[in-house]
């Protein structure tokens, strides 16, 4: 319950800073600690839920703000990312239809191969007639090699045909101070 309490903590402050994030590029991989990030995976539906059953202080800040979502879901995410290898995690996802498409917002627990973890926010949103996704996202903390862990950039995506699958690429910066802990 703390390490929750400390998630939904560090994501609002995270998503309080969306607007800078949005309108200023990652930070330079140049910069001390930074270091550019490339994910690569896949997420996929497991359990559609009816609206409003995922109770979380970001989910609630989002539906205080835009009203009941208009579906609400389960994902597994596995993939691969540079300075973490092979990755595997759950998350939640609401998801709002709009007129052009849909907006969707997850929160997501990742889990590397030595069992190290970090947690994520993405927002974004679905064109109607492609299916093609764009969006932002942000590390908000971890644990172990991950602990104090922040970075933020885009995401590209696209569903499968069967319209349960994603599959996506995100890019950007990071840092992972706590990479030297063992």
């Amino acid at each position: 319950m703390k390490k929750q309490n400390q998630f939904h903590k560090l994501l609002l402050t995270g998503l309080t800073l969306i607007g800078v994030s949005l309108a200023t590029p990652s930070a330079s991989a140049d910069q001390e600690g930074t270091k550019p990030l490339a994910y690569r995976g896949e997420e996929v539906v497991k359990e559609p839920l009816p609206p409003g059953t995922w109770d979380d202080d970001f989910l609630n800040m989002v539906r205080d703000e835009r009203g009941l979502e208009d579906l609400d879901q389960y994902i597994e995410v596995e993939g691969w990312i540079n300075g973490a290898g092979r990755i595997s995690g759950v998350g939640h996802q609401i998801i709002y239809l709009t007129s052009t498409g849909v907006d969707w917002y997850q929160v997501s627990y990742i889990t590397s191969a030595n069992g190290d973890e970090f947690w994520s926010a993405v927002y974004g949103s679905v064109d109607g007639l492609t299916g093609e996704i764009e969006g932002v996202w942000f590390i908000l903390g971890g644990t172990g090699r991950f602990e104090g862990a922040t970075g933020d950039g885009q995401i590209v995506a696209s569903y499968g045909p069967d319209g349960l699958l994603v599959e996506f690429e995100a890019t950007g910066t990071w840092s992972t101070v706590g990479s030297n802990k063992r």
